[in-house]
């Protein structure tokens, strides 16, 4: 947990736990074959604006080997 964490309230830091989340969900449909990185970002983008606490600034996928961008932004 990042030293900044234990600033939050425990709503705060239960909402923080959104990216992790969305993070998983990516990797986990990644692992199942998903390869369309617009559909692995629109999946992420759901999971984080279902928690009222979050806000997006952007939502990306790159390549592993050399991180570039996948597709378009959101």
């Amino acid at each position: 947990m990042s030293s900044r964490n234990v600033r939050l309230k425990p709503t705060e830091r239960k909402a923080a736990t959104v990216l992790y989340g969305a993070l998983f969900g990516a990797a986990e449909a990644w692992r199942y074959g998903e390869r369309d990185a617009g559909k692995l970002r629109e999946m992420m983008t759901r999971f984080i604006v279902a928690e009222p606490m979050a806000r997006i600034d952007y939502v990306s996928v790159a390549d592993t080997d050399t991180l570039w961008r996948r597709s378009k932004d959101v």
